[in-house]
């Protein structure tokens, strides 16, 4: 083997040896500083996390975001008018005491007809020519000339309620389809009715309740 022993062989293989260092020198410098950017960066990124965490825990920013925050509005129910309802109770159509009670299924004997019937409603204990007042405000339903009762007058308080005057003295003062209110004078206190069991002068009163007669002792106080 021939060995090369000149001296420009030696300055080229050292240049090339030199720029392979100075190669790998610079690689690691770049290499080195990119990875202290890189630290830097997240370094960087990590301050900026934790200061925005911290500003938005700070109390300005904590009061700004409660004010700025929408908060819904509970509306208060609306406040609904309950119409105003009148009071309904049956007041006594004369005064006096009850002659001759309510029998409902029970059969009562009619000295005047020398029977047994039923007695539907109350004779009240009045004096001839009394006043008779409607029981409470309602429509009239019927005038009309019943051949045991008399002069009966029906009211129709449209409730379910309707109200039944007999043994009356007129059929003038009220007409068929007129409204009346509660108290209004309606009739007088008669003698037509000749199936009444009373011997004393006395108004006829019924009241039903959706067709039934009821005992009119239970809704007003006599």
């Amino acid at each position: 083997m021939k060995i090369f022993r000149k001296p420009s062989v030696y300055i080229g293989l050292g240049i090339f040896l030199a720029g392979i260092l100075a190669t790998g020198w610079i690689t690691n410098r770049i290499l080195s500083r990119t990875g202290e950017l890189s630290k830097n960066v997240e370094e960087k990124k990590a301050e900026i996390v934790v200061e925005n965490v911290y500003e938005k825990e700070t109390p300005e920013v904590k009061e700004v975001q409660s004010v700025s925050a929408y908060t819904p509005v509970e509306e208060e129910p609306a406040v609904q008018e309950t119409p105003q309802q009148e009071t309904f109770a049956f007041s006594a159509p004369v005064n006096g005491a009850v002659l001759v009670p309510f029998s409902g299924e029970k059969l009562v004997f009619s000295k005047k007809l020398e029977y047994y019937r039923k007695h539907q409603g109350v004779d009240i204990k009045s004096a001839i020519l009394e006043k008779v007042v409607a029981a409470e405000a309602g429509v009239v339903k019927e005038v009309k000339e019943d051949p045991f009762l008399g002069i009966t007058i029906v009211i129709d308080h449209e409730n379910g309620f309707e109200t039944v005057y007999a043994n009356l003295s007129t059929a003038e003062m009220v007409g068929k389809g007129d409204r009346v209110e509660k108290g209004v004078i309606i009739s007088g206190v008669g003698d037509t009715a000749v199936s009444e069991t009373g011997e004393e002068a006395h108004l006829h009163f019924e009241i039903y309740k959706d067709g039934e007669a009821v005992n009119p002792e239970e809704y007003v106080d006599f």
